[in-house]
């Protein structure tokens, strides 16, 4: 045999031996993404080299056509696994439904089934023939019809693969270049063999290099697996993994130019990939100007911010990470944005309510102390008068004896209105109601046929305005609140007390109601405290329990309201209460 045949069988076995190594490899690692296109791209080439030494050491036509519909075998396979390969690669895995690998499949089908069955039809190889006119047996033949289809086809699907894999590359940052590249080089350089080679303008037409190319082709691919990491995280995931992703990405090159937005970070700063590829960041990112800050200054690690720009004020937590290069250079930044709006809120309100929780726990030491302090002393009024009724009943006088028995029951009806709020402070925890239109009227009528006998006592003058705004609330809850601010500027007002009261519809949907004393005012250092501090505020000193103005303010702040105070020396006190307004309950 000559030395051309010795190089070309030697030349390859080494393709076909390399091939095999690198289909094996990644076999084996054929649950990462692409890892089985790959290995079946290397065993086809490998079985298309080892068929070609079997054919060019034999002369025997009958086995030169059987290695050759073996080769045909592994040819049809390539660009099959090629297309595959290339759609996973450049994000379009999604098409490779059943139907996609049906109707891909079927011309290589056909074409093994007309190969193998050519001596009884002539549409792939016409006339084969053995050819020893050069260094080494030659299976001659001239291409049929169907040879001619299934080279349009295969070219087409490597060429379809090529411009997949190319466009993939224009939208890459320069961290992916060097394995993209090595997959791109791996086809084109055996389609390019083959072209030559079919279109016979070689020198000695056996001379088929399109395997022995295989074997650069596994070394680039062997390559980009083992040096590039082809087979870890690249592209390959960027799709299937990055794009499925309900955090937001941004990945930027080296002068902070957008490279990649996933679908959610499209969402956020409502631009597409497609759209803004290469814009400089802080043009993507002018509505976001914390973010934007940010990215400029590469401020690695992570950090929380909120998007005032938008309404609600969502929360986000940012992971900035550098990207680098096999040599440490940095190609580009990494930008994960996760949402934790809902996390922040839960924060927030937990935070409130241990502030809400801490406050009840004071106010429940002060109801404590002071419902104990109260209910002391009227208890040890009761138990004082008893004990004087029973040692000197005989020895007082019955008018003695009837003023003692009126102070014992004054001090059991003031023990009984201290029960009587802390059932309704109670209540006011714990009570669900239905907000109505409220009577205000009628109410007012309610009140002071309880006060009679306190206005009737002080000779007070209650002055009501001709109509009532209409507001939403509790009646009965509304009572006690009227209750309590009548009561208290009678008591506080001049001599005689005039109580003025009215309302008023707001601006803001509300209804302002008021009760304004004539009395002198409440201390200055006392105002701030007046709602929460249970002490009664009038300058005369107080006269009850210091659960009224408290429990004033519970009611009003669960009906949806506020309280208020203004005073002064010379105009008395106005005390005050918003509800909503009918309207706004509707809405």
């Amino acid at each position: 045999m000559s030395l051309e045949w010795a190089s070309y069988v030697l030349a390859s076995l080494g393709a076909g031996v390399l091939a095999t190594g690198v289909g094996i490899y990644t076999w084996r690692k054929r649950a990462a993404p692409g890892a089985k296109m790959i290995a079946i791209i290397a065993l086809a080439g490998a079985l298309w080299a080892f068929c070609n030494i079997f054919q060019v050491i034999t002369t025997d036509l009958a086995a030169m056509l059987f290695w050759e519909g073996v080769k045909t075998i592994g040819i049809v396979t390539i660009p099959v696994a090629w297309i595959a390969l290339s759609l996973e690669y450049s994000g379009h895995g999604g098409l490779m439904t059943r139907r996609f690998w049906v109707l891909a499949c079927l011309e290589p089908c056909a074409s093994i089934v007309l190969t193998w069955t050519g001596h009884l039809h002539g549409l792939v190889h016409v006339s084969p023939r053995v050819d020893m006119s050069g260094p080494f047996p030659y299976l001659e033949y001239e291409l049929g019809a169907g040879f001619m289809v299934a080279l349009v086809y295969g070219y087409l699907l490597l060429g379809l693969g090529a411009a997949l894999i190319t466009w993939k590359l224009l939208h890459l940052s320069r961290l992916y270049y060097p394995q993209t590249a090595a997959i791109l080089a791996a086809m084109i350089l055996p389609m390019i063999s083959h072209i030559v080679w079919s279109a016979g303008l070689l020198p000695f037409p056996a001379l088929d290099l399109t395997p022995i190319l295989f074997s650069l082709s596994s070394l680039l691919i062997a390559w980009a697996v083992l040096r590039q990491g082809l087979l870890g995280i690249v592209p390959l995931a960027l799709d299937s993994a990055v794009r499925s992703m309900n955090d937001g990405v941004i990945v930027l090159d080296e002068e902070d130019r957008v490279v990649h937005l996933n679908p959610a970070m499209e969402q956020m700063v409502g631009q597409k990939t497609i759209d803004v590829r290469g814009f400089p960041v802080e043009q993507l990112l002018s509505g976001w100007s914390e973010l934007r800050d940010i990215a400029l200054g590469r401020e690695y690690g992570r950090k929380e911010i909120a998007r005032s720009e938008k309404t609600n004020y969502p929360y986000y937590e940012v992971h900035i990470a550098p990207l680098r290069d096999k040599s440490d250079n940095l190609v580009g930044t990494l930008f994960v944005l996760h949402n934790i709006t809902d996390i922040r809120h839960a924060q927030e309100e937990l935070q409130q309510h241990a502030i809400e929780l801490r406050a009840r726990n004071e106010e429940l030491d002060a109801y404590a102390h002071t419902v104990a302090h109260g209910l002391k002393n009227v208890l040890h009024l009761i138990v004082g008068h008893c004990g004087l009724l029973m040692a000197s009943r005989s020895e007082m006088s019955h008018e003695k004896i009837q003023t003692t028995l009126e102070q014992v029951d004054s001090a059991a009806q003031k023990m009984n209105g201290i029960i009587e709020s802390l059932m309704l402070l109670s209540g006011i925890r714990k009570e669900t109601i239905t907000l109505e239109p409220l009577v205000m009227a009628s109410i007012i009528d309610e009140v002071k046929n309880r006060l009679r006998a306190m206005i009737e006592g002080y000779h007070a003058d209650i002055v009501l305005p001709e109509a009532w705004p209409t507001a939403v609330g509790y009646a009965p809850w509304i009572e006690e609140v009227w209750d309590n601010y009548i009561s208290n500027a009678i008591k506080y007002g001049g001599s005689p007390p005039c109580v003025y009261l009215g309302g008023e519809e707001t601006e803001d949907g509300m209804v302002r109601f008021w009760v304004r004393d004539n009395g002198d005012g409440i201390p200055e250092e006392k105002r701030p405290l007046i709602f929460s501090s249970f002490a009664s505020g009038g300058a005369k000193g107080p006269t009850g329990h210091g659960l009224g103005l408290s429990i004033v303010e519970r009611i009003v702040k669960r009906l949806g309201g506020t309280v208020a105070l203004e005073s002064s020396s010379d105009s008395g006190s106005t005390f005050t209460f918003t509800l909503p307004s009918v309207n706004r309950a509707e809405e």
